[in-house]
């Protein structure tokens, strides 16, 4: 109950400033998911109920098992309404079919097109040779998208098992602006091939952010980077993110936040039968140098089980104090970006 009490008191105080733009990203995890996937402690209600404290005018979702199941849960979970609300879904979710989605305020923005880069399926310079369609601005054939084969019991994809990034291009009508938003969910996982795999998918997502960028400046990225140790602003993990968005021209607008408020997930480890969660960093907002000019940053937020009295990020945290939004909605926490209205600096 405090937890609610002081999420709506942080969404009050900000909505009476002059903060206009909003984006949040959330990993709803394996939403509507069957099977191997399926989460049985998974309730509608609770997560609808979280992703509609957001009222952000982007909401950037990684983890929709089931599209349909989603828009139904949406327009019918009582006590809420997302009539105000566009939605768009991305075809591919890779080898887990966990597909990305926008939500996104319409008379705020409209969805000019969308589309999928396959570049980011690649995790190593092997992949290239077998993704030949999945250069930049490519999109492949349904035939080649199609091309499912079973491996040790896995779906795999001539292009890689990875996700697409999942690209919307939107004009903002207050503004007159032309915004990009580029939705990912990079690779999971520590161990050196993992990460190593994730490093891969960086340097990727800079090459299509950089082609981008060409045509409209105003670039956000936002989603599951399942950026491990960046919690940690002492570990290399971290510093090696930090350098890339320097050298990308980009900012994690979110790594403003004080340490209380720097995490956006919690983890046993693996292991059921743990007690404790361990906190990390692994879902994050990066925009443009041009973004930043033109929609200045204010301040970042977390929430959910991560931005409660009770926890307020705690490195380690008994699993009580997570719940029910640990449990019933998603492990992950949603991530929030305020920005200026570009008019306030005039």
């Amino acid at each position: 109950m405090r937890s609610n009490q002081f999420y709506f008191l942080l969404i009050s105080l900000l909505s009476k400033s002059i903060l206009a733009l909003s984006i949040s990203t959330y990993n709803i995890e394996n939403y509507g998911a069957t099977g191997f996937y399926y989460n049985e402690t998974q309730d509608p209600f609770t997560l609808i109920g979280e992703i509609s404290k957001l009222k952000s005018d982007l909401i950037i979702l990684q983890e929709v098992s089931d599209p349909n199941k989603l828009l139904t849960d949406l327009a019918i979970t009582p006590g809420y309404n997302f009539g105000d609300y566009g939605v768009r879904f991305s075809k591919y979710g890779g080898g887990g079919r966990q597909r990305l989605a926008f939500l996104y305020k319409t008379k705020r923005l409209s969805l000019l097109s969308t589309k999928e880069d396959f570049a980011l399926t690649r995790t190593s310079n092997r992949d290239r040779s077998k993704c030949h369609y999945a250069s930049l601005g490519e999109v492949p054939t349904r035939e080649e998208i199609e091309g499912f084969k079973s491996y040790r019991g896995k779906l795999v994809t001539k292009c890689g098992r990875s996700r697409p990034a999942f690209i919307g291009y939107f004009k903002d009508k207050k503004t007159n602006q032309t915004i990009t938003a580029i939705a990912v969910h990079l690779k999971s996982g520590g161990g050196e091939k993992n990460i190593a795999k994730r490093d891969y998918q960086f340097e990727t997502l800079r090459e299509i952010v950089n082609y981008e960028r060409i045509t409209t400046p105003n670039v956000v990225v936002g989603g599951d980077f399942n950026t491990v140790d960046f919690i940690d602003r002492t570990s290399s993990e971290y510093s090696k993110h930090s350098n890339f968005a320097k050298q990308a021209d980009m900012t994690f607008v979110d790594d403003s936040m004080p340490e209380e408020s720097r995490c956006s997930s919690y983890w046993d480890g693996g292991d059921l039968n743990q007690f404790n969660y361990k906190a990390g960093f692994l879902d994050h907002i990066l925009v443009t140098n041009d973004f930043m000019f033109n929609y200045t940053y204010d301040t970042s937020i977390t929430g959910a089980h991560c931005n409660s009295l009770e926890n307020m990020c705690s490195p380690e945290t008994f699993a009580s104090f997570l719940e029910p939004t640990h449990s019933q909605a998603s492990d992950h926490c949603p991530v929030t970006a305020f920005f200026n209205d570009p008019s306030s600096r005039r």
